[in-house]
Formats: C-alpha cells, sequence, structure tokens
C-alpha cells in the first residue's frame, strides 16, 4: 500500500498549518484519495480527534482548578479579615505588601498600608527606627540564620494607648534566599493589663502576708 508524494505533501502542509495556528478544529481532507492516502487521513484525523479530547479535559480541570483555588482564597481571606491578628508580608525594603488583613487598617490607623513601610505605620522615630532598620537589614544578608536575626528585631511597640506584640517568619526565594518576611501582630493590651492587675495581686498578697506574721510574732512576744 503505497502513499504518492501529493498527498504526503498535502498531509504535511496541513500538519504544519495546524502547529502554527495551535488549533485543533480542522480535519484532514483529500480529494481522490488512494487507499493508504485514506489510511493516513483517518489516522492524522483520529490523532487530533484524541488531542482535542485531552485539551478538553485539561482545559476543564485548569478552569475547575483556578475555580477552587479562587474559592480558596476567598475563603483564606474571609478568615483572615475577621480575625484580631494582624497578617502582613514586607519587602527587603520594608515596604508592606497590598494583601494584608484588614485588621491591619485598625491595628495602625491607616485606611490603606500600600507602600508604606513598617517603621512607619509603627510610628518609630530616631534611635527606635535605626535600630529596627539595622536588625531587619541583617535578616536578608544570610550573616546569621534567618530566625537568629528576627528574634534581635524589636517584639513590641506601642500605638496611643495600646500595647502590640509583632513576630516574623522569613519566606524564601526558590534559590533559599530570604525573599520577604511574613508578620503577625497581635494586641496585648489587654494581656499587659492582666499581668499587671495579676503581679499588683501578688504583691498586695505577700504584703498581707507579711502584715499578718509581724503581728503573730509580736503577739506571741507579748505573751512570754
Amino acid at each position: 500500500m503505497s502513499i504518492d508524494e501529493e498527498t504526503v505533501e498535502r498531509a504535511a502542509s496541513f500538519v504544519e498549518r495546524l502547529l502554527e495556528v495551535e488549533e485543533l478544529d480542522d480535519r484532514l481532507s483529500l480529494d481522490h484519495p488512494s487507499a493508504g492516502g485514506q489510511r493516513l487521513t483517518k489516522a492524522i484525523n483520529a490523532f487530533l480527534d484524541k488531542l482535542w479530547v485531552k485539551r478538553f479535559q485539561l482545559k476543564a480541570t485548569q478552569e475547575m482548578l483556578e475555580q477552587v483555588v479562587e474559592i480558596r482564597t476567598k475563603e483564606v481571606h474571609e478568615i483572615l479579615d475577621n480575625v484580631a491578628a494582624g497578617f502582613l508580608i514586607a519587602l527587603r525594603d520594608g515596604v508592606i505588601l497590598d494583601n494584608c488583613s484588614r485588621s491591619c487598617s485598625d491595628i495602625f490607623r491607616v485606611p490603606d498600608l500600600k507602600g508604606r513601610t513598617l517603621p512607619q505605620v509603627m510610628r518609630l522615630d530616631g534611635r527606635a527606627r535605626a535600630n529596627w532598620n539595622a536588625c531587619y537589614e541583617q535578616i536578608f544578608d544570610d550573616l546569621l540564620p534567618a530566625e537568629l536575626s528576627l528574634d534581635q528585631l524589636p517584639h513590641e511597640f506601642c500605638l496611643d494607648d495600646r500595647v502590640y506584640r509583632i513576630q516574623g517568619a522569613p519566606l524564601r526565594a526558590r534559590d533559599g534566599h530570604v525573599a520577604k518576611v511574613f508578620f503577625t501582630v497581635t494586641d496585648t493590651t489587654q494581656l499587659r493589663d492582666a499581668e499587671r492587675d495579676s503581679a499588683l495581686r501578688r504583691a498586695c498578697s505577700r504584703s498581707c502576708a507579711r502584715r499578718r506574721a509581724s503581728r503573730l510574732f509580736f503577739r506571741r512576744r507579748g505573751r512570754r
């Protein structure tokens, strides 16, 4: 079973055209093909049918995955936007990305944190800002383990009458270097108040215990 050169040439031109337009809807059609030409046509068209089905399935799967990712992303943002803690990501220059949680605006009293730096929104001035910047730069220098450098950052700051705790975690690029830092900011004002009240109660309790001990001591001495 032979195939003439004209049939081969037309089949080759057809395949080349498909490759150029990257479409799988066309099918090879020959005028008065020989038996070999018919077999070649059926084989090419059957192969294109399979490719079309695979491409359709892949596209449908991709669209479904995109929808799932979109739904999950919305769900995650809904969770993050309804918790008291603030979550944000900062670049090497300290600039905050715009994908921070909604509570960050409430914490820092700023409607939009995009383009601002952490020292700015934390209202650090003078020595405090210089200390923060120096410690923050060390995280990206890789002279020390990133976790150790993060421990050098101040862990608390105050805004008006509120006290906040800030903790960071390194986000690494594919080459292993630190590219960004993920920060969690929590309001510890009530915790601090509770600790202060607890310390005051313990001090009062110790003072009362000493007074009772003193009275008991003098009573015993008076009975002798």
